[in-house]
């Protein structure tokens, strides 16, 4: 049994961790992804919720988690591997993320008219944080105007965070019973690894895809190339079979994860 759980009633239940704790377990999850970039967050908006041993407690370890997926993007270079696997890390975790607390937590918060509000605002932030992804991900990662749009991307979601670590999360405390947020933790847990299993799936899929359009623009243009080195050729197909080797390590480290 990990030593961060406890066993009651034939269940295990994670124990409350010091907000030390529970802040350095999500950064070295996100240090797990790329161990030679520095990962620093600094301070973060003070929350109850560090540490605890339910629903809340596990958001607020995402949320350091993805605090330091940024700041690792913005101390990476260019379009080294270390930025596009972060980068893709990040985007992978805030959506499979958002997903699991919108059925985890949220769709509950919602049937009560008093949270209602707070659990819309929420779902409709997600939705923004989702189009400045896909915004970002359709843009060179080597050019200055991507730092900006993340920088823009960062502070939209360092903003969504802090309101549900200081204000709905608390809303949503005291409507709901500690058994229910302990459950919810469970919940949020196995809708999250589903949601990240189906997002790598797809993002295999269009990898494979777009591979194989390479490759067979580079096979069918092979006779046409002439005047082109053939040594040049051999180089961009030794790189593609870098980068799938690159990517297959990184979705094994990512289900590690």
């Amino acid at each position: 049994m990990p030593k961060n759980e406890v066993r009651r009633a034939g269940r295990r239940h994670p124990l409350r961790e010091s907000a030390g704790q529970a802040k350095q377990t999500g950064v070295a999850k996100a240090k797990a992804v790329a161990p030679g970039v520095t990962a620093r967050i600094g301070q973060t908006p003070k929350t109850r919720f560090r540490g605890n041993p339910d629903v809340f407690g596990r958001l607020v370890e995402d949320h350091d988690r993805h605090r330091a997926l940024f700041a690792m993007i913005e101390a990476s270079d260019g379009v080294s591997r270390d930025r596009r696997a972060l980068f893709k890390e990040l985007t992978l975790e805030v959506k499979a993320h958002a997903a699991a607390e919108e059925q985890a937590l949220w769709s509950s918060v919602l049937r009560d008219p008093q949270t209602t509000e707070d659990a819309r605002h929420a779902i409709a932030e997600h939705k923004k944080l989702d189009d400045l992804f896909k915004d970002l991900a359709a843009r060179d990662m080597a050019s200055r105007r991507w730092l900006v749009r993340l920088a823009e991307a960062k502070d939209e979601y360092l903003h969504h965070i802090r309101e549900e670590e200081q204000e709905q999360f608390v809303a949503a405390e005291g409507r709901l019973r500690p058994t229910d947020l302990r459950y919810m933790r469970q919940v949020f847990n196995r809708r999250k690894r589903a949601e990240k299993a189906v997002q790598d799936s797809i993002k295999k899929k269009d990898s494979k895809a777009n591979t194989t359009a390479v490759v067979t623009t580079l096979l069918i243009g092979w006779p046409f190339w002439g005047n082109v080195d053939h040594g040049d050729a051999n180089n961009q197909l030794q790189e593609i079979r870098t980068d799938l080797r690159f990517v297959t390590r990184a979705q094994k480290a990512n289900k590690c994860s």
